[in-house]
This record gives structure tokens, C-alpha cells and sequence, in this order.
């Protein structure tokens, strides 16, 4: 299948004409599933041209301006007639034409104001970035046509639950091992995820079901953190185009100083950055002037640089959706790189496990893909411990794949949650290796000292796992709660608890 520019590979054709079957099943919104470098874009061309050819209108809608940018780019080479929507983007909306690029931020102001809309009106929505296009806002928007596809490489809401509330059919595009087989993404090599810090969160609260933003810029943006990034990626990263994804407009303005006081040269890009001086930033980054492009929440989804090698995520998050868009900046394949390195200062790879994972996507809404996602113990992709010499993440075998340390039979040093080196005693290698009765004990501890402090057993279910590897479920101990009330207070999720004494079972 042509489409101007583009031959659509086979996949994409697929995809296109999975979505076509889906409606004649009677089904009214589509999710369609297409992770980082199926050419999420190249397919809306493809259904774009396909439905204006049967003098439908087609409303492509997202929100970001990057995105709106892109997308127009994309169609123009598509050869596809195409308008813009968006305010200060320097094009004239004209309602009259057959596909339209939409700001949802300028629709929106548009149909509050006198501004009119000259009776545009789509007969379909191709919605870009469907899992945050959730809102009663949205929603709104979306009646304004009779028929919707959403497109996402990460298809749940902040919890990780399904969007089948939304949408009634899913088409999935691809995974990331056929994506990686093909050679449309690199991969991320055991020896290629460091982790010099798993920050202590457990004090910081949560606002819409991630971490709150303030308390968690002024936990990461300590000094002691922020030059910490700067010497791992000189350790680790050096020579990669790197992108760093950020807490907030503060926390990415002292990492891209600090990068600078350092001789390396960074620019940061955040929501006020214009398009024009981002398009310098990625110039001069692409031609090697530029090393670093530090941002917050703007270049996390949607952005495509295949060039970037390496990326530092300095922003904890408890979404594994913002996880996984934030790692699929790096993992897009480029003819200067044959993997991709992430840096990670937010523990996000032992809270979200591997980038690369093919996870159990669903339109559930009565679960979440973690509680979906039968982990193998022994695969060579999960994380398992980290390097006390490079902070590599390593797995199994006796060396790090990274820089060769090996474990010694005595006491080691190993790097702990606020990044102070300890010494591990005997008892804490023999403690790694627990039996049944063991993990059993741990886990009972575990609850009761939380329980003490009154949290929630999702915060003792992730010190468990980062201990053992496994969530406490997977590693049949008990009491276990279901997914969905993982939040819970312990006081609340085991009645048989007693607080002021001891753990019952």
C-alpha cells in the first residue's frame, strides 16, 4: 500500500484493514495498539487517506504542539490535502478540507468563544495519544463525531487498568520482540540499564494517581542527585545524543546548569520552548554541537529523534505508561546505534521491570497489565540486582555484563536506596537465597513494619520485590490482596492485623 511518501509495510496494512473489520463487526470506537516504531503516524496517514477518499472528514486530534508539527509533516509527505487547527501555528483552518490536524487545546477554546467553526465537523476522530485522551473534556470533543480509532503504544489509564470504557474493539499492531526482530527498534541489553540510585519515595504523596509533583521535584533536585546524573552519564553515557526526562520546569533548568558547569552542552526544552528554537536544540544535537536536551513532560510521548542512544530518567513515576513512553525515546532504530542505554535515577525499571517487555495489553477495566503479566523467574530481561562497581543492572551469571565485576565470597559493597555505599554482610547473601518458610517470614516482618507506620500494602509489596525479585503474590506467600486494592492501608486490606503487637496470621 502506497500512501505519497510511504510504503506501508505489512503490518501497517494489517493494522488498517484489522480496523476496517472491527467496524463492520458493528463496533463504533477502535483502540489500535502500535508501540514505539510501528509508525503510528505513517497508519493514521493511511486511514486518513483511505476515509477522505470516500468524502468523509477526518478529524486527527491530540494535544501538545510537537505533535501537532509532526503530524502535519507527516501527512504533507504523504501528499495527503491536510489543515491545521491549532492557534499561533502559522496555518489558516480551512473547513472545507477533507482531514484536519486538531489541537484539542484550540478546538476546545474555539467552540467556548465567538470564534466559528464554519460548520466543520468530522464523520470520524483519529485520536493520536489515546490513553491520556480520557477526560469528560475529551469526551466531549469525541461526540462531536460518530465514530473514533485511538492510538496508543501504552493502551490503560494511570493505573494501568483497560480503556474498555471507551473503546469497544482493539487492534494490536505489534510487539516489541517482533519489533526488535525486525530491527524497528534496538533493544536495551542486560548491562545497558545502570542504577545508581532507587530513590525513597515512601513519604511522597500521590496526586491523580502519580507522585505529587512538588515534594517529588525537592526529593530528586538536591544537589547531591542532581550532580550525581551528571557524572553517571559521563561514566555510562558519553558520546550518546541523550534526552533527560525531568519532574518539572525547575528540576530540568538545574540539570541542563549543572550538565553546562560541567563542559558538557546541554539545552532543555520545556512547554514555552517555540517551535523554532526547538528545532535549533534538535539540529544542534543531530550534528553533534548539542550533547544533552533535558525536558519535562513535553518530549516524554509522541517526540521522534531516532538518534537519541541514551536516556536518563530522573522523574519517579508509579505509572508504567508514562514509564514506557518515557523509554521509547531511545528505542527507535538508527543507523548510529545498535542498542540504547537508560540511566535510571528513579528506580523505574525495578517498580515497571524491563522496557522492552511484551506486556499483556487488554480493554479490562477490572485489571491492570501488571496483575495481568505472568513474569518467567528465570528471564534473562528481568531485573534481578545491580552492579556495586558500575551500577549496571545485572541478572544471572557469576559477572557483570557491564564491567566484568565479579562477586567475591566476602563482605562486598553495594549501593542502597540514598545512594551511600554499605557493606552487605554474610547474612544478607545468605538472606538473598530464601526458601519458602523464609520469603513467608519476610514478607510477614515486612507487613508489620509498615502496618506499624500505617502505609499501604502497595509500599510493602515494592520492598518486597525489590528484595526478592518477585511481587509477593508470585512468590506465594501470604496475605495477598488483588490488584485493584493494592492501596489499601494494612490496616485496612488484613483485619487479623494487630498494630500495637504483632502480625496474626
Amino acid at each position: 500500500m502506497q500512501v505519497g511518501n510511504f510504503t506501508l509495510d505489512k503490518r501497517q496494512v494489517d493494522a488498517i484493514k484489522a480496523c476496517r473489520d472491527e467496524f463492520q463487526k458493528g463496533h463504533k470506537s477502535i483502540l489500535i495498539v502500535a508501540p514505539t516504531g510501528c509508525g503510528k503516524t505513517v497508519i493514521a496517514a493511511g486511514l486518513a487517506d483511505l476515509i477522505s477518499k470516500k468524502e468523509k472528514k477526518v478529524g486527527i486530534i491530540m494535544s501538545g504542539r510537537q505533535l501537532v508539527f509532526q503530524t502535519h509533516d507527516t501527512l504533507v509527505d504523504a501528499q495527503i490535502p491536510v489543515t491545521v487547527l491549532m492557534s499561533d501555528s502559522g496555518h489558516q483552518f480551512d473547513p472545507d478540507a477533507s482531514v484536519a490536524v486538531i489541537s484539542k487545546e484550540t478546538l476546545e477554546a474555539r467552540r467556548k468563544s465567538s470564534l466559528n467553526l464554519q460548520g466543520w465537523k468530522p464523520d470520524i476522530w483519529i485520536v493520536d495519544e489515546a490513553d491520556v485522551c480520557i477526560s469528560s473534556k475529551w469526551q466531549e470533543l469525541f461526540d462531536l463525531a460518530p465514530l473514533k480509532i485511538g492510538m496508543t503504544a501504552t493502551p490503560c489509564d494511570g493505573k494501568g487498568k483497560g480503556l474498555g470504557h471507551l473503546y469497544d474493539g482493539m487492534v494490536n499492531v505489534a510487539s516489541y520482540s517482533e519489533l526488535i526482530a525486525n530491527k524497528r527498534l534496538v533493544r536495551v541489553p542486560v548491562g545497558k540499564v545502570f542504577s545508581p540510585y532507587r530513590p525513597e519515595l515512601s513519604e511522597i504523596g500521590s496526586t491523580a494517581g502519580d507522585y505529587s509533583t512538588k515534594p517529588l521535584s525537592q526529593r530528586m533536585n538536591s544537589d547531591e542527585l542532581v550532580g550525581d546524573i551528571v557524572q553517571e552519564w559521563i561514566k555510562h553515557g558519553e558520546g550518546r545524543p541523550t534526552l533527560v526526562c525531568c519532574v518539572d520546569k525547575a528540576h530540568t533548568v538545574h540539570v541542563c546548569e549543572e550538565f553546562n558547569r560541567a563542559g558538557i552542552p546541554a539545552e532543555f526544552v520545556i512547554d514555552s520552548t517555540d517551535q523554532n528554537e526547538r528545532e535549533e536544540i534538535f539540529a544542534k544535537t543531530r550534528n553533534g554541537s548539542n550533547k544533552v536536551i533535558v525536558n519535562c513532560a513535553t518530549l516524554t510521548r509522541g517526540f521522534d529523534f531516532p538518534e537519541l542512544g541514551c536516556l536518563i530518567l530522573a522523574k519517579p513515576t508509579k505509572r508504567v505508561r508514562t514509564y514506557l513512553q518515557m523509554a521509547g525515546r531511545v528505542l527507535r532504530a538508527h543507523r548510529s546505534k545498535q542498542d540504547a542505554i537508560i540511566i535510571d535515577h528513579a528506580g523505574a525499571v525495578w517498580e515497571h521491570d524491563w522496557p522492552t517487555l511484551d506486556r499483556d495489553w487488554s480493554l479490562d477495566t477490572n485489571s491492570t497489565v501488571e496483575s495481568r503479566q505472568k513474569l518467567d523467574p528465570a528471564s534473562k530481561e528481568r531485573p534481578e540486582r545491580f552492579c556495586p562497581r558500575c551500577t549496571a543492572v545485572w541478572n544471572n551469571g557469576k559477572e557483570c555484563p557491564s564491567c566484568g565485576y565479579a562477586k567475591s565470597v566476602k563482605g562486598q559493597k553495594a549501593r542502597m536506596a540514598d545512594g551511600r555505599l554499605v557493606a552487605v554482610t554474610p547474612k544478607a547473601v545468605k538472606n538473598a537465597k530464601t526458601s519458602p518458610v523464609d520469603l513467608q517470614k519476610d514478607w510477614t516482618s515486612t507487613l508489620y513494619q509498615f502496618g506499624s507506620s500505617n502505609r499501604r500494602y502497595s509500599q510493602a509489596a515494592t520492598v518486597f520485590k525489590n528484595k526478592h525479585g518477585k511481587w509477593p503474590d508470585q512468590a506465594q506467600v501470604e496475605p495477598v490482596c488483588d490488584a485493584g486494592k493494592r492501596h489499601m492501608k494494612i490496616a485496612d486490606f488484613w483485619p487479623k492485623y494487630d498494630r500495637k503487637r504483632k502480625c496474626v496470621s
